[in-house]
């Protein structure tokens, strides 16, 4: 070590003058070198005369006030050659902070210099103290930082081809979470004790493999497959630059490969610490075989995106055909097979070979999301409502039967995309663009596929039929309205013509799926609150408006929905919660506006995360850990606050439906629109009116 400084001392010294790499001159460099364990306390920071209680100063701040009386710009170097131990470093923590100040016991603070760099040649950190720890292990992460990271995204910005377009702020984002991750076992997360000693003994080897991985993780995470491989040389060549240990294995990309931390978090096999280690992502694990006895459910077109990816990767695997599972009344088969060379849908010969099961033909998803790319392309920032939402385009599913699987998709593709829509000329133009899309990929004709009638789909007549008998859907929505009126307090008085039916359908799609939110949008008086109620009561839901009066405030409100979410997340009731923010400004309440900008607020987080802020009392949380309990025993997850927290949340999202109907001040909070599907009302025509 004293070799290493001492040299690094000559060099810069003949260097003076001359501009180094960052442009800056190189400056001399002098060095104090002491031994802080070979003295005292007071000899070493200074101490006060017990007889005449006269202040004098010790040797390390003697030496920092001729550093900083020092007329020239050269570099000093203090260096603190022996062991460190609590007592003696406990006083460098101002130091060696962004503070760089030395307080002293006389209550003096000495403010160090740019110049000044404090340097310790110890055999090892074993006895110093978190904050000591803490700093050095920062020192080394800035240089790590430095080393990987910043270079890292150069490379993703200069020569990498991103699959989704990214910001520089957001892969750091990532990565220091990542890193937070990796730390937070220090803190007690979770309500688990930190590691012991032996395995925090292991965090200076860590720091490399932490970083890479997560550097590997983040910055390198958006790339396609050919940057990937471009980013594994980048990062092998980083590592053998660097000399850092452990290298990764040479068969396979870094992606291939998960880190063992060497018992910090993962397990050990002896339970002793040991090296880290990159070990492929399959490692030791057992394999999982399918046997006959297994059932499985038919519903596939509810499987998760991460499912259904698994389930196309194995399909589109090179020699992959057909994956069936035995005693359920389902078959996947590989469509590229059956219509590679046919101008017939894939769908047709699969009906032939299974006509009571239900097949998802990923070609109906690609046009589906051909459209969305080309939605995109269109849509018009000054028209908020209309930007589409990824998470709305995942409710497209297609059906066996050609006509009704493209009567279906077209329906969807009008909710989900068309609705957003605010006039006639873009949805005639959005129209055309279905119909194209049919007559292009299928080779029919669009007119005679989609028929003359109004496509409605809801099971108020069958379950998952397309409505073709308007009479007898007419009369049933006239049963349920009749139902209503007669038990409710306020009945409802409705004239339910063709465009009134509709929304009802469409609202009833909305909120009978989970996490179902919908946004009405459209003029006043159109009835968007009176069919939300009939759509709620047809669906067996309980529909949830508040009472607002002059005294009616902040505290009301917050219980109300304090409430809401109880229900929905505990009791696991669906409700149907119809908010309108002409109750807030038609009131004559004071300060109206601030109170629905923090309704908004709260309703914005409801939507977004299932929480309001600091909205339940501690024996409200007790309550709902214990609620909990059981739902995560059944997921198999560990039994931990924040997964109980987390399991509730997903609940309330999960089974309360917010339906809004108003338009103002939509931009000041995200969620309002994101996270709910938009139903555009227009005025009704002529004939709903005679």
């Amino acid at each position: 070590m004293a070799q290493c400084y001492e040299t690094l001392k000559v060099a810069m010294t003949s260097l003076k003058g001359q501009p180094q790499p960052s442009g800056y001159p190189f400056q001399a460099v002098q060095t104090y070198v002491l031994n802080p364990k070979s003295i005292t306390m007071g000899q070493l920071y200074g101490e006060f005369d017990l007889q005449t209680h006269e202040w004098t100063d010790g040797i390390l701040p003697s030496l920092v006030r001729v550093g900083i009386k020092a007329p020239d710009k050269d570099k000093r170097w203090y260096v603190f050659d022996g062991p460190v131990d609590a007592v003696w470093i406990e006083n460098m923590n101002t130091v060696l902070d962004d503070n760089k100040k030395l307080c002293l016991s006389s209550g003096e603070i000495i403010k160090l210099r740019d110049t000044m760099t404090m340097m310790f040649e110890v055999a090892d950190l074993a006895v110093a103290s978190p904050a000591t720890l803490g700093q050095a292990y920062l020192d080394e992460f800035e240089a790590l930082f430095a080393f990987y990271v910043l270079p890292a995204i150069e490379l993703v910005r200069g020569k990498l081809k991103e699959i989704l377009t990214s910001v520089d702020s957001a892969l750091l984002m990532s990565f220091l979470r990542l890193m937070d991750f990796r730390l937070g076992p220090l803190s007690g997360r979770d309500n688990k004790p930190p590691p012991p000693a032996q395995f925090q003994a292991l965090i200076p080897n860590l720091l490399v493999p932490w970083v890479v991985f997560n550097t590997i993780w983040s910055i390198g995470a958006t790339c396609d497959n050919n940057g990937r491989i471009l980013f594994d040389r980048f990062i092998r060549d980083r590592m053998l630059e660097g000399g850092h240990e452990p290298q990764f294995p040479e068969d396979g990309l870094c992606y291939d490969f998960n880190l063992h931390d060497g018992g910090f978090t993962d397990v050990t096999s002896d339970g002793e610490p040991a090296p880290p280690t990159w070990r492929g992502w399959m490692d030791n694990i057992a394999d999982y075989k399918i046997t006959g006895d297994m059932k499985y459910s038919g519903k596939f077109s509810q499987l998760g995106a991460s499912c259904k990816r698994s389930v196309r990767y194995a399909l589109e695997a090179p020699g992959s055909t057909t994956v069936s599972f035995p005693g359920a009344p389902v078959m996947f088969t590989n469509l590229k097979e059956f219509g590679e060379n046919s101008d017939h849908c894939p769908s047709s010969g699969l009906r032939c070979l299974t006509p009571h099961s239900f097949v998802y033909c990923w070609r109906d998803v690609d046009r589906g999301l051909k459209v969305y790319r080309t939605l995109q392309i269109y849509t018009c920032p000054a028209n908020t409502q209309c930007v589409a939402n990824g998470d709305n385009h995942a409710c497209l599913f297609p059906l066996q039967d050609v006509q009704s699987a493209l009567r279906l998709w077209y329906d969807e593709c009008c909710r989900v995309f068309q609705d957003r829509l605010v006039n006639d000329e873009d949805r005639v133009w959005f129209e055309t663009l279905l119909k194209n899309q049919i007559s292009s990929f299928y080779q029919l004709d669009p007119d005679e596929t989609l028929g003359k009638q109004p496509i409605l789909f809801g099971d108020f007549l069958d379950p998952q039929i397309q409505i073709m008998d308007f009479e007898q859907l007419g009369h049933s929505l006239d049963y349920y309205l009749q139902e209503y009126n007669q038990q409710s307090t306020k009945p409802m008085k409705l004239m339910l013509f063709l465009d009134a039916i509709s929304h009802v359908c469409r609202i009833s799609r909305i909120i009978r799926q989970p996490m179902g939110n919908a946004l009405l949008l459209g003029m006043g008086g159109s009835g968007r609150q009176s069919l939300t109620r009939l759509a709620s009561f047809m669906a067996e839901f309980a529909c949830f408006q508040i009472e607002l009066t002059k005294a009616y405030g902040a505290y009301d409100w917050r219980e109300d929905v304090k409430k809401l979410m109880l229900n929905a997340g505990l009791q696991r009731r669906e409700t149907v919660f119809l908010f309108s923010d002409t109750q807030v400004k038609n009131r004559g309440l004071i300060c109206a506006r601030i109170k629905s900008e923090s309704f908004l607020e709260d309703l914005n987080n409801v939507l977004n995360s299932g929480d309001v802020p600091n909205i339940y009392q501690p024996d409200e949380m007790d309550k709902i850990y214990q609620g909990m309990k059981g739902t995560v025993q059944e997921l198999g997850l560990p039994a931990t606050k924040s997964i109980l927290f987390s399991v509730y949340q997903k609940q309330v999202r999960s089974n309360l439906h917010t339906v809004i109907t108003m338009r103002a001040r939509l931009r000041q909070f995200p969620a309002l629109v994101n996270c709910c599907t938009i139903d555009w009302f227009c005025p009704w025509p002529d004939s709903a009116l005679q």
